[in-house]
């Protein structure tokens, strides 16, 4: 079974990408630095490298106490 694929393109002011399995903070902390934010949470891999369920758990109870 073949599904037809259709492009799509969306306007963002960020993309942040979390790959391997070493954490990579500097973007939060630029932020942060920057004041780019009133609330800046630094979750998932960028906090500590686990498994997707570790991370979105993570988001989640982040989420809750905002």
């Amino acid at each position: 079974m073949r599904q037809k694929m259709e492009e799509k393109t969306i306007d963002v002011d960020h993309v942040v990408l979390a790959c391997g399995t070493k954490s990579n903070n500097d973007l939060y902390y630029e932020l942060v630095k920057n004041n780019a934010a009133q609330e800046i949470y630094n979750i998932g891999d960028s906090n500590k490298p686990g498994k997707i369920f570790i991370a979105t758990k993570s988001a989640y109870r982040t989420a809750l106490n905002i």
